[in-house]
């Protein structure tokens, strides 16, 4: 075997000799054009590569996937060592997932915060559990991936494009807002409860949920989509579910919140951009709250149809902006796992 591999070789390893005409192909489709004074910098990284020993061609989302994944080239015997650090990641995104879910009780015992309940209204030490909340999660990117907080924050989806994301958010919601106004009397509940039920519950739950637990799982620890979404989705419905005075109403909420969740997670993968959902939890929560539509996801027919109205139309808005290369490219900020 020659010391240098040229990229037509490159394709023949532990391929048949058909495939590799296809991959000879590509690469002559990809370097066509004004790209072909790249060509000679493809055949020199190749050669690069093949001294490092036997290799093949695999998707990537094999062993790291992103958002809007293109192939990759696997070093024979890395692929272990991938799946290794991907569970090893993925164990520490489970454990702070749990630190997470026992974060009030753990506050409890800092004096003082018990207190809060009885001096203030519910939203004062809930907004203060929940900037705990998200500064958990922040830590634990920055820690995992070696980030400052900026980054950190797109790390957990908070990158562009936010302004397109959030339009897209508008016209979701536009007709909840609608028949809100035309059907329930405008009263909305004080700024600061306002401020806490529709913009920093929904920001801390969409960072921990999806940024978080979802898109570790997927976009770093190597889950499949269904998977991480799965988990995240489970999770995110229990917790909305657990105090239910009824059974009935305990599974009805599960249900509701859970499919909630799991389009929320479908359109952070679609769009690559926390942005998306995030206005659309901000906005359907708000009007919630302006004209006090009632109390849980489960609050009427009524509502209930204007939110499958809502998450309907944003699904098929997120489709026609695909079709429409309106889609974020992949930004993965942060570096490989470094456990």
């Amino acid at each position: 075997m020659p010391a240098a591999l040229d990229s037509r070789s490159f394709f023949c390893q532990d391929r048949r000799r058909g495939t590799a005409a296809t991959g000879d192909a590509a690469v002559e489709e990809i370097y066509a054009g004004p790209k072909a004074a790249l060509r000679p910098i493809h055949d020199r990284v190749m050669q690069a590569i093949e001294q490092l020993g036997p290799f093949e061609i695999a998707p990537s989302s094999e062993l790291a996937p992103t958002l809007g994944a293109a192939p990759s080239v696997t070093i024979a015997g890395s692929t272990m060592q991938a799946r290794l650090e991907g569970s090893r990641l993925a164990a520490v995104v489970l454990a702070v997932f749990v630190a997470y879910w026992f974060l009030e009780e753990l506050l409890v015992l800092v004096p003082g915060y018990r207190g809060l309940f009885d001096r203030f209204e519910y939203y004062v030490p809930r907004s203060l559990l929940s900037v705990a909340e998200i500064a958990l999660v922040l830590l634990a990117v920055c820690w995992l991936h070696r980030l400052g907080p900026p980054s950190g924050l797109r790390e957990l989806g908070l990158r562009s494009p936010a302004a397109r994301a959030g339009g897209f958010g508008l016209v979701a919601t536009a007709p909840m807002w609608l028949v809100f106004a035309a059907t329930h009397d405008f009263a909305p509940d004080p700024v600061p409860e306002l401020l806490y039920g529709s913009l920093l519950s929904p920001l801390a739950e969409e960072l921990v949920f999806r940024g978080f637990l979802f898109g570790q799982l997927w976009r770093r620890a190597g889950w499949g989509l269904w998977p991480a979404l799965a988990v995240s989705s489970l999770a995110f419905g229990y917790g909305h579910a657990e105090d239910a005075a009824r059974l009935t109403e305990g599974l009805g909420l599960l249900a509701v919140t859970a499919l909630g969740a799991a389009i929320f997670a479908w359109l952070y993968s679609r769009w690559g951009t926390l942005v998306a959902p995030l206005a659309l939890h901000v906005l359907m929560n708000a009007s919630w709250g302006l004209w006090q539509v009632g109390d849980g996801a489960l609050a009427g027919w009524v509502p209930f149809a204007l939110q499958l109205t809502t998450v309907t139309l944003a699904i098929v808005l997120t489709l026609m902006a695909a079709k429409r290369g309106w889609m974020a490219a992949a930004d993965d900020s942060a570096t490989a796992p470094v456990l």
